[in-house]
């Protein structure tokens, strides 16, 4: 018999749960989930390594902490911010050398930012300025992509 993965076995457990509505097993179900997310972070964002970054708004820049991967030079993920400094929840892509955002996308977490990525847009050569990237039809799209998703 082929051996179940943790995510089957926690979709199964969820089904029981919401069947038995047992508090001690939807707590297990949770801790279940939780770790699942932990490790598809983990993985998902392993190859991209910390150091810090110039995000701009309309009225300045903001150095913060950046998530930058080496085979896709020109995309940081960073914490997201309003103009005024403040922290936000969520995560986005930036363009490194604009310092502007991938499309409009707050991502709940970094792991959904890296896959949206790579995803829709790392296909497209980012490390080129800005005027070069709005003017290549590949980058739009992969820009108007990003966008869209939800």
């Amino acid at each position: 018999m082929p051996q179940r993965g943790l995510e089957q076995i926690y979709l199964d457990l969820v089904t029981v749960s919401e069947k038995l509505e047992n508090s001690n097993l939807n707590k297990l179900v949770e801790e279940i989930r939780t770790y699942i997310l932990t490790e598809d972070e983990k993985t998902a964002t392993k190859e991209w390594k910390r150091s810090s970054g110039k995000i701009t708004f309309e009225k300045g820049h903001l150095t913060v902490d950046v998530y930058r991967n080496a085979n896709y030079p020109g995309v940081m993920i960073h914490r997201h911010y309003k103009p005024n400094g403040e922290l936000q929840s969520g995560w986005v892509i930036s363009h490194e050398l604009s310092g502007l955002k991938l499309g409009s996308i707050v991502y709940n977490n970094m792991r959904k930012a890296v896959k949206a990525f790579l995803e829709h847009a790392a296909n497209v050569n980012w490390d080129r300025p800005k005027e070069e990237i709005l003017a290549d039809p590949e980058a739009k799209t992969a820009y108007y992509n990003m966008k869209l998703l939800k």
